[in-house]
């Protein structure tokens, strides 16, 4: 019986100790990579030629991604560090717009997006960082009976992280965001205005290779440095959710025919 072949993955990824190291003349990053966890974790040793190697990579700890024929590093992330970043992007598929991706858990079925962070200054200038976020996006109806974009499972820790993000970089500062689908392009376009026309910066956390923290630097209201409130959106923000059937994101679909909320909204 005919069984199709299994696809394996195209990358290696994980926590890496790098040195460096030569033979001969040849010089060489001498990478031990762990992957896995606990007692299920290995560690292996690679060498990898510094032209295959992200130009900042430098002797430390990082998480990286590695060719699967293991002669080329495609990113690295330092382990542990504190960066000031701007938004860069949201990650999507050539010639596309951004859009969640689903994800199956131990806990079931999660819609996700990666927000992509570019380090500005120090060592570690030009990297760019993802922060793997969930799409707990959902709409409420506000005073006028429009459909805004608002928060779901409010009492959830990755819905807080999501909008310590939202928040520290200026999403919010124009206010509401009419309904869509599919959010992520109006997210980025408002994400791009502020960077440009503001200057928004943040400070990043990063522990194992992960954000975990997001710091408002520079608003364009405020440029006085404040710390980013994990709460929920004041008034002026998406309104209380209402009593309809929740809508759940589709992840790559986007109405063309939705009027936009205003002509900054409006998608390229």
């Amino acid at each position: 019986m005919y069984k199709p072949p299994v696809k394996t993955s195209e990358t290696l990824n994980g926590m890496a100790k790098i040195t460096k190291a030569k033979k001969g003349e040849q010089k060489y990053f001498r990478v031990m990579l762990t992957q896995g966890k606990g007692e299920d974790a290995t560690t292996t040793e690679h060498y990898i030629e510094p032209e295959n190697a992200p130009a900042y990579l430098n002797a430390g700890e990082w998480r990286i991604r590695m060719s699967a024929d293991k002669v080329k590093i495609h990113s690295a992330i330092p382990a542990d560090a504190i960066v000031n970043a701007e938004f860069f992007d949201l990650a999507h598929r050539e010639g596309e717009e951004p859009a969640p991706y689903k994800r199956t858990t131990q806990y079931g079925d999660v819609f996700q997006f990666v927000w992509l962070w570019k380090v500005v200054d120090g060592e570690f200038e030009g990297v760019e960082v993802p922060q793997y976020l969930n799409y707990n996006f959902d709409y409420a109806t506000d005073e006028k009976g429009n459909d805004v974009v608002a928060y779901s499972h409010p009492k959830s820790k990755y819905t807080e992280q999501l909008d310590q993000t939202m928040t520290a970089s200026g999403v919010w500062n124009k206010g509401a965001m009419a309904y869509k689908e599919n959010i992520l392009p109006v997210i980025k376009k408002r994400a791009i205005r502020e960077r440009e026309e503001n200057g928004a910066k943040v400070r990043l956390t990063i522990s194992q290779g992960y954000v975990i923290a997001v710091k408002q630097l520079t608003s364009g209201w405020d440029a006085e440095e404040e710390e980013v409130e994990t709460t929920e959106p004041t008034p002026s923000k998406p309104a209380p959710k209402s009593k309809k059937p929740v809508k759940q994101p589709e992840p790559e679909a986007v109405d063309e025919n939705e009027i936009p909320w205003d002509e900054d909204d409006k998608e390229e």
